[in-house]
């Protein structure tokens, strides 16, 4: 997947800048892989159904980014960052899920949802900063819970061995591109 992640010009970026290109990348990321499940036989066509496998991949991004940004931003700067990235995916999420289903609050069960999934990650570990297998099998629980019945049955493997780990490779290179510049608070 090609994904636009380098800046423009090579100023430095605040910490809201980051988040905000970085939900960005997430929401672009979690619906090529919607793309890649489909051509591979998911039954994923409802749009109701298709913005839920969106918010769970999405949920599972933003834990990686938590995690990632640990160790080069403060506790402070790490709270701006996953805090404002979430609210921009959820703005996103709201607008996708008004287009798609008509009015209605939306924002507020995404958060919910994302704070939940959360706390579900948090108790999973990554190993040399890369989601251990139990990390990709709670991403393949959720994401298997949006699914048909018949696409239960086979969407843990293809999230485990595929679409996580390519999910992950493509995510941490667009986190590299973004985070070359310096950051300012």
């Amino acid at each position: 997947m090609k994904l636009r992640s380098k800046w423009h010009s090579n100023k430095a970026r605040t910490v809201e800048e980051q988040a905000s290109a970085m939900a960005f990348i997430i929401w672009s990321l979690a619906m090529d892989r919607i793309k890649d499940m489909e051509k591979n036989g998911f039954q994923i066509h409802m749009p109701e159904r298709t913005l839920n496998v969106i918010g769970e991949m999405v949920a599972f991004f933003v834990q990686l980014m938590d995690r990632w940004t640990f160790d080069s931003f403060t506790q402070e700067q790490r709270t701006v960052f996953v805090t404002e990235m979430a609210k921009k995916l959820a703005t996103t999420m709201q607008d996708n899920r008004l287009d798609a289903q008509g009015p209605g609050e939306y924002k507020k069960d995404f958060v919910d949802m994302l704070n939940q999934r959360m706390s579900a990650y948090a108790e999973t570990t990554m190993v040399d900063d890369e989601p251990a297998y139990p990390m990709y099998l709670v991403f393949a629980k959720y994401i298997a819970e949006q699914l048909t019945d018949l696409d239960q049955a086979w969407v843990t493997q293809a999230m485990v061995e595929v679409e996580g780990p390519e999910s992950v490779k493509v995510l941490r290179r667009g986190m590299g591109n973004l985070f070359k510049s310096e950051t300012t608070s």
